[in-house]
């Protein structure tokens, strides 16, 4: 019988890697798909914020009439485009120090 982990890490867009500008991207990438260019405050306010935070501040029913999980599945679909391209996510510094597992090949992170 395999026992249970003793720990269980999950990373918090920033604790591992290094992931927030692709979030912001992909959304840059979705929403300019629709015709709509975002400033950079807008960029900005994206990293930290929650989806549903980032879709009422940035009004984005009214400007794309999209719902809120239309603008998720697009922004993940363009992170897809991303990560299929070649996009890999920098691991930060400090993590193969402590991981127990070595990064897996073809993984979206490096080492």
């Amino acid at each position: 019988m395999i026992g249970l982990p003793q720990a269980l890490l999950l990373d918090l867009d920033g604790t591992l890697v290094h992931s927030e500008h692709i979030h912001t991207e992909g959304l840059v990438r979705f929403c300019a798909g629709r015709g709509l260019e975002l400033s950079e405050p807008e960029r900005l306010f994206v990293i930290g914020h929650a989806w549903q935070e980032i879709y009422a501040e940035l009004r984005l029913e009214a400007r794309l009439g999209a719902t809120l999980a239309e603008v998720l599945a697009g922004t993940t679909a363009a992170k897809d485009a991303m990560f299929a391209a070649g996009l890999r996510l920098p691991v930060l510094e400090g993590r193969a120090s402590w991981s127990l597992w070595p990064t897996p090949p073809g993984s979206r992170w490096r080492s």
